[in-house]
């Protein structure tokens, strides 16, 4: 496995989905997967599920973070430049 290691967890992208990316965590047999991405200095939290371990990972739980993420970018967009200098976040 590639990726950042946090706490046992696991960080990467996600292939063939821009802006996209997750994080994993194992605990016992079963493996939870958040969906993200990333506004300048804030991280979007979309989609996760859980699973058991070994089983393959859905393709609809992509499919459906990654239609949450082109939502975020296309019409709730926030950031620093945004919102005005000095102002607080």
């Amino acid at each position: 496995m590639q990726g950042y290691r946090l706490g046992g967890g696991l960080i990467e992208r996600c292939r063939g989905y821009a802006g996209l990316w997750d994080i994993r965590a194992i605990h016992n047999q079963w493996l939870a997967r958040e969906f993200f991405g990333f506004d300048e200095t804030r991280v979007v939290l979309l989609h996760g599920y859980v699973k058991r371990g070994g089983q393959p990972a859905p393709q609809r739980e992509l499919a459906s973070a990654f239609g949450y993420w082109a939502d975020y970018q296309r019409s709730h967009r926030i950031s620093p430049a945004q919102e005005g200098e000095g102002e607080p976040l």
